[in-house]
């Protein structure tokens, strides 16, 4: 199993997360900074855990990255983008509000 790092404590792969707009509507943009490149897994996930997208799997570049989520599919409520690395796991919290 993967250890779980919360948001803002130390990793040694991903230097910094940014999810916006949040909350969103129909997309938002996770960006993603990498301080080496390392295999990277983004995926959407329900409060319950259940996976409804993944969004990247593959060896990324150090580096920024700007990942485009749609989320039009989702309906108002509270979702998780988990990010795995190789040392561990980030979780960011996403809004999504439909008018």
């Amino acid at each position: 199993p993967v250890p779980s790092v919360g948001v803002g404590e130390e990793n040694a792969i991903i230097q910094r997360i940014n999810l916006f707009p949040n909350p969103a509507a129909q997309q938002t943009l996770l960006e993603l900074t990498l301080k080496q490149p390392d295999h990277i897994r983004v995926s959407l996930t329900d409060l319950t855990g259940k996976e409804l997208q993944v969004i990247v799997d593959q060896q990324l570049q150090k580096g920024i990255h700007k990942l485009p989520l749609d989320i039009s599919f989702c309906k108002t409520g509270f979702y998780l983008c988990e990010i795995q690395c190789s040392t561990g796991k980030l979780v960011q919290k996403l809004i999504v509000r439909k008018e």
